[in-house]
């Protein structure tokens, strides 16, 4: 789940662009200001931190809906203390986490496990195996047509165009007949996904996990060659597949500083890809208002979330 890298450059001109504006403010000890990013589990991770900072802490929680390149332009701002997903991006933390004047500072490991891929149901992988590597793929791509599409151009189901993927460059670099359909949003690529799923029709889309649905639907990963260290530099022009990483945080540099209980709260934190799931799947599945899903996972898990309290003094 990452954010477009194009206009990385020249964020640091931007820094103050997305908010409020205005000079950097600094939030009380009792205060924290948490970023929230547009897909699922983030809010569900969101959900739980803010319910257990508020419920035994006593901090007050202000969430900030962002996407993902304002986050880091509010955090280096001051506007943002945390932001709880960052999927590597290694080009926004050169920006602003500078070692010569660094705004914000890693935050270490979340306990998520981040891996993105490109997905069919079960059920195309059984009727047509030879779409599941991409040389195979190159010379079927018709399976995926639909009367939207041109020819036998294959419909490939993508989410919100400012996610940062290498979808073009490996249509580009297999020469596959598919075009992108940018539906918005994870809940529309999601909605997309479930009513091709519920038809038993042939959909091939962009995924990533952790993801509550892959618990609803039976998916399978499309072969890719192994992610090589830079094998993307050329956006247009890509041979590999994603990288895996571990998922980790990044906190605003005096709010890290300041060594308060809600930074050492969430300096604490880490959950698995289970966890998150379990939440997101509450809210973006099962309707649950946020908090009342963040008090169900809590009430269940005091084991796993204990550990997250910081000591006394």
């Amino acid at each position: 789940m990452l954010c477009s890298a194009a206009a990385a450059a020249s964020l640091v001109l931007l820094a103050t662009a997305c908010g409020t504006g205005g000079d950097a403010e600094e939030a009380d000890d009792k205060t924290v200001r948490m970023a929230v990013n547009p897909w699922a589990g983030y809010e569900a991770s969101a959900a739980v931190l803010t319910y257990l900072l508020e419920n035994e802490l006593g901090v007050t929680v202000e969430q900030v809906e962002l996407d993902v390149e304002p986050t880091w332009q509010q955090m280096a701002a001051g506007k943002v203390d945390v932001n709880l997903e960052n999927w590597r991006r290694d080009d926004l933390m050169e920006i602003y986490g500078d070692p010569g004047a660094p705004k914000v500072v890693d935050g270490g490991e979340t306990g998520l496990y981040g891996d993105h891929g490109w997905y069919v149901p079960a059920y195309v992988a059984e009727k047509y195996p030879e779409v599941m590597t991409l040389d195979g793929l190159a010379e079927n791509t018709d399976v995926f047509s639909t009367p939207e599409t041109p020819g036998d151009t294959g419909r490939f189901i993508s989410s919100d165009p400012l996610f940062q993927s290498q979808d073009p460059g490996i249509i580009n670099h297999y020469e596959l007949d598919l075009e992108i359909d940018y539906t918005g949003s994870e809940a529309d690529q999601i909605e997309a996904v479930r009513e091709a799923y519920e038809k038993e029709e042939p959909a091939l889309f962009y995924f990533y996990a952790p993801q509550w649905v892959f618990e609803d639907m039976d998916l399978v990963e499309i072969d890719m060659p192994e992610y090589v260290d830079m094998c993307e530099v050329d956006p247009d022009d890509v041979a590999c597949g994603y990288p895996s990483y571990d998922l980790t945080k990044v906190f605003n540099k005096d709010f890290a500083d300041q060594g308060g209980v809600a930074y050492r709260f969430l300096d604490r934190w880490q959950w698995s890809n289970d966890d998150q799931n379990k939440v997101a799947k509450m809210i973006a599945d099962e309707g649950m208002e946020p908090e009342k899903a963040a008090k169900a996972w809590v009430d269940e898990n005091e084991d796993v979330w204990k550990d997250w309290i910081p000591p006394k003094g």
